[in-house]
């Protein structure tokens, strides 16, 4: 008879709890700019042993350091550490349709704005992967600190499963590629791939919130969905793609193949694509218009606390939040826009794939 239940290496009861509590206290770690055993054992609800224990661990490893003796506190002097910053780093990387990026990163999520390489993506795979893995060395060389992982970002579907790129609508040479793969080839370093506006959700995920959504209106449409805490990523980790909705039946030819896609109406690429034929501000009106019927869309299917805005339009128009705040709510059903907050996103694509090169590092340690 074919045994049921989980695999023998899956973790169950006791193992499990305290992976989730090792995961909290990361979290924990990972918020604050300093922290000691026994605030976060208080914070946790985990014994001071098992919490020196994996100060142990994670020490050894060159994953945090020592900061400070802090004599401010009440009763004895408590030594204060910090995720790593002096002697290991991650690399970032953000393939983007114009140019790519890469830069270091300490642990505690600090860029090294030294280290920075950009260069053109170019319009076909011949050679890229050499040049972004030659970036890659130099900002490692500019560095200077130990590479522990690097992690690579992208746009279109990604199969979490393998992490392949199966489909790129703006850059369709990716397509069929395993990034993660061709670097840890090249630099012989382990490597991670995730989807751009996974990188975008990482650093709103940094605030606590349980349900919120990331729109991110750059050189397509997509969104990061956060449920309960927990990034939405689908069956084969597709979901997001509402740039692919139609909302023009019979309009522009979008890079999916279809027409009338909500990006090819609503994204930075379409406002600065419009001002070459109209004015700034007919152009404006019109990605404005659709950039809130996408609001209002999101806003009506995932119910969210908050809706965090990744855009250059912001930089563009004075008045951006205010209008599409406006907008957006006029479209939505009026209890859900009611409970739901409008805002910029913070930071960009380059941090949020940092981040998740510094958890991937902190979990593999403590598995």
């Amino acid at each position: 008879m074919k045994k049921t239940g989980n695999p023998s290496n899956a973790k169950t009861g006791p193992a499990l709890v305290r992976q989730a509590n090792i995961e909290n206290v990361l979290q924990l770690m990972r918020q604050a700019d300093t922290f000691s055993k026994v605030d976060l054992a208080r914070d946790s609800g985990i014994s001071t042993t098992t919490m020196t224990k994996l100060f142990n661990q994670l020490e050894k490893a060159g994953l945090i350091e020592k900061d400070r003796i802090d004599h401010e506190s009440f009763g004895r002097p408590r030594t204060l550490y910090r995720l790593a910053a002096d002697k290991v780093c991650v690399l970032a990387s953000v393939i983007d349709i114009d140019e790519t990026t890469v830069a270091a990163y300490s642990l505690n999520g600090a860029v090294n704005k030294d280290s920075e390489v950009t260069f053109p993506t170019g319009r076909s795979l011949t050679g890229f992967y050499d040049r972004l893995a030659e970036a890659m060395r130099a900002a490692r060389d500019s560095d200077g600190r130990k590479c522990l992982l690097t992690a690579v970002c992208l746009p279109g579907l990604i199969d979490r499963r393998s992490g392949n790129s199966v489909f790129c609508p703006n850059i369709h040479w990716l397509e069929n590629t395993a990034p993660a793969k061709e670097i840890a080839q090249r630099l012989k370093l382990k490597a991670r791939v995730l989807h751009e506006e996974k990188a975008l959700s990482l650093i709103q995920q940094r605030k606590g919130l349980q349900d919120f959504l990331l729109m991110d209106f750059s050189g397509g449409v997509g969104a990061g969905v956060v449920c309960d805490g927990k990034l939405l990523n689908g069956h084969s980790g597709f979901a997001g793609e509402i740039g692919h909705i139609t909302v023009e039946p019979d309009g522009q030819l979008c890079g999916c193949g279809n027409r009338g896609c909500l990006e090819t109406v609503a994204s930075d690429r379409a406002y600065f694509q419009a001002l070459e034929s109209t004015s700034k501000a007919k152009a404006v009106n019109n990605v404005l218009k659709y950039q809130a019927i996408g609001l209002a869309a999101a806003i009506n299917l995932f119910n969210p606390q908050v809706i965090y805005l990744h855009t250059a339009l912001s930089r563009e128009v004075p008045d951006y939040l205010e209008r599409i705040r406006k907008l957006a709510k006029a479209r939505a059903l009026a209890p859900a826009a009611a409970g739901c907050t409008i805002e910029l996103a913070e930071a960009g694509k380059l941090q949020g794939t940092a981040l998740h090169a510094i958890d991937r590092v902190l979990q593999a340690t403590t598995a």
